[in-house]
């Protein structure tokens, strides 16, 4: 399947291409960026062309989605957003969003996620969203909280990084609250004014 091109205001997100395997070791091969991931770094530029593969042949099977992220100014790769484990018979999916150590902390992965949970929710039909987060990962889970994600459990030990068990912990989103949610970020329309014609 061809993935959707998305945009917002600040950003652009596009299908991953065979030139953004570089941009790709610069983002998953920084260890300390990768430290809370499920998996390690990458190793060089081999395993970068790899994981290009691996995303194209996820978006074909349509279970892996995983976009570039790029400024709207620019076609460089900073990141990814990723809705993986797309299973269309529950309707649900899980979120990921990863950016480059540069481009962290102006609101770029707020931006990304929540395009791609309008496009779960209002493109694709889903029902639920979830996402895991590292419990040390302070700022993946405030992120998280702040786009309506609600801690659902503790995945003790559910990950296995450099001979350390790690856990994770489990957010889920509805359709449901996120419409609310939506409903209650969208601007009002003013008040009428009153004429003559209405004393």
């Amino acid at each position: 399947m061809v993935l959707q091109t998305l945009r917002t205001g600040s950003i652009t997100l596009r299908a991953v291409a065979a030139g953004d395997a570089d941009a790709l070791l610069a983002l998953f091969g920084d260890a300390d960026r990768m430290r809370f991931w499920g998996h390690g770094p990458l190793a060089g530029p081999e395993d970068a062309r790899a994981l290009v593969e691996q995303i194209r042949a996820g978006a074909e099977r349509g279970d892996l989605r995983q976009w570039a992220i790029t400024l709207s100014s620019d076609d460089e790769l900073i990141g990814t957003a990723t809705l993986a484990g797309v299973d269309e018979e529950h309707r649900r999916a899980e979120l990921g969003v990863a950016l480059r150590r540069e481009w962290e902390g102006r609101g770029l992965a707020a931006e990304a996620a929540g395009e791609l949970i309008r496009h779960a929710f209002e493109d694709l039909g889903l029902h639920r969203v979830t996402a895991d987060a590292d419990p040390r990962n302070s700022g993946a889970i405030a992120l998280l909280e702040r786009l309506g994600f609600r801690r659902e459990g503790l995945l003790r030990e559910h990950y296995r990084r450099d001979g350390e068990w790690q856990d994770g912990v489990l957010y889920g989103l509805l359709r449901t609250e996120w419409e609310r949610r939506s409903a209650l970020q969208r601007p009002r329309d003013p008040p009428a004014r009153r004429t003559a014609s209405d004393a």
